[in-house]
């Protein structure tokens, strides 16, 4: 059955004719008494609304005889000449249908997303933060945000964004590890490997984010988002670090090359897993050292490490090679257990200095100890300090070594565990973030 309308005044008394029910020019119409539109078919709730719907041709509304007569005589020349005013629908089409992409943090275009960020909270006030970020920073930023504005102020807020929005290893030191760390909670004679040192350089700062900045680091970023996350009244210190490794995810060996004396590399040296970093080949000395970038450079500095170990283990640092580098290393073989500063050149060890455990330390292979060691210039030399939990041991110059990386060793007959490794530059590299800042 075919139903026509005429498309002027009253409709026609309709024709049936076949099946169909179609329009003056013969298109046919699949609801033409509720539709809005020729040709356009509404969604129900459980339909995917279909794009092509509003697909329509402008020419297939002439009536047949003008299309036919254009086709035969006129070569499409109406056909033609709609063509601008199709590709106009088109356009109209596709942005209807992009509207649903607004709400949708992946599918928004770039350019819209400055109005997207403005529903989550990132309004003008914050452009100083937003403008600086690259469109895929700015749709992390808005997809975290409804998180970020509900647990403002707290220190899985602050860590949490810092590391999605700049990638970098970092920590934060609140009031509490302070008081944990300078020993107020009463420790044992080996204060759980944990120095005072970490939090000296400004201690009436009541947090502390110790970030890691390899050179890519937006700082202005760092401290523009803590400005905004930070509890009312709150200051914070960053300071900025070479290395810093808390080995939280297993096999992550990114920033760190591993060696044995007999030259072997790989998986088989170094095992990082369940929060710490291990070397426990007895048979071979190993050693771990850091990659980073410029750390063959490095020669002011400031390196500290959490380990534990057994025969004889410590910190190496200038280091050239496995045959060219200091050592600072505690040496239980003996019947004293001394502290030896060590520089090492040509595979010969010699022994630049030595000191015994503070008054009171006992030295057990189950404790960690924060070995740290201090390297400035000191005119065509090197001071070298020497510290453990925070116990200055040993310090004396020596300038047999000019710059180099850092790392963690144990030799024949013992292993060694690494809990944490933080590098901080000299002079310190700090951002202070006060109270009305």
């Amino acid at each position: 059955m075919t139903i026509l309308y005429s498309h002027f005044g009253t409709p026609d008394p309709p024709l049936y004719i076949g099946l169909d029910i179609v329009d003056q020019a013969y298109n046919p119409l699949l609801q033409p008494a509720t539709t809005q539109l020729f040709g356009f078919t509404e969604s129900t709730a459980t339909e995917v609304v279909d794009p092509d719907a509003l697909a329509l041709q402008i020419y297939l509304f002439l009536i047949e005889t003008l299309r036919i007569e254009d086709s035969i005589n006129g070569e499409l020349f109406l056909q033609r000449f709609l063509d601008g005013p199709q590709s106009v629908w088109a356009q109209l089409r596709a942005n209807i249908f992009s509207v649903k992409n607004l709400w949708s943090v992946v599918d928004i275009p770039d350019e819209q997303l400055q109005y997207l960020k403005n529903i989550v909270g990132w309004t003008d006030e914050f452009n100083n933060i937003t403008d600086a970020l690259s469109y895929d920073e700015l749709r992390r930023l808005i997809s975290n945000s409804t998180n970020i504005w509900k647990t403002r102020g707290t220190q899985s807020s602050m860590t949490s964004i810092l590391t999605l929005m700049t990638g970098a290893r970092l920590r934060l030191w609140d009031w509490f590890d302070f008081r944990w760390i300078s020993g107020e909670t009463g420790f044992g004679h080996e204060s759980d490997g944990y120095d005072p040192w970490l939090i000296s350089i400004d201690n009436d700062r009541e947090l502390n984010i110790r970030i890691m900045d390899d050179g890519e680091l937006n700082r202005e970023l760092v401290v523009n988002l803590l400005k905004v996350m930070r509890p009312s009244g709150e200051r914070i210190e960053v300071t900025y670090l070479h290395l810093l490794d808390l080995f939280t995810t297993d096999e992550d060996d990114e920033q760190w090359d591993a060696v044995d004396d007999i030259a072997q590399t790989g998986t088989d040296v170094l095992t990082i897993a369940d929060g710490t970093a291990v070397m426990d080949d007895t048979a071979r000395r190993e050693e771990m050292y850091a990659n980073v970038s410029g750390s063959s450079l490095w020669e002011e500095f400031v390196f500290s490490a959490r380990i534990r170990g057994d025969s004889l283990f410590g910190l190496i640092f200038y280091r050239q090679s496995i045959n060219a580098h200091y050592m600072f290393r505690l040496d239980t073989t003996g019947a004293t257990n001394d502290f030896d500063l060590v520089r090492r050149l040509g595979g010969i060890d010699t022994i630049l200095a030595t000191a015994s455990p503070p008054l009171g330390f006992v030295v057990d292979p189950l404790a960690y100890y924060m070995f740290r060691v201090q390297v400035a210039k000191e005119g065509s030399t090197n001071r070298i300090v020497c510290f453990i939990d925070g116990y200055e041991l040993i310090n004396t110059t020596n300038s047999q070594f000019t710059a180099g990386t850092v790392g963690v060793l144990h030799d024949v007959g013992g292993s060694v565990e690494v809990d944490e490794v933080e590098v901080l530059g000299l002079p310190a590299d700090t951002d202070f973030i006060d109270i009305n800042s």
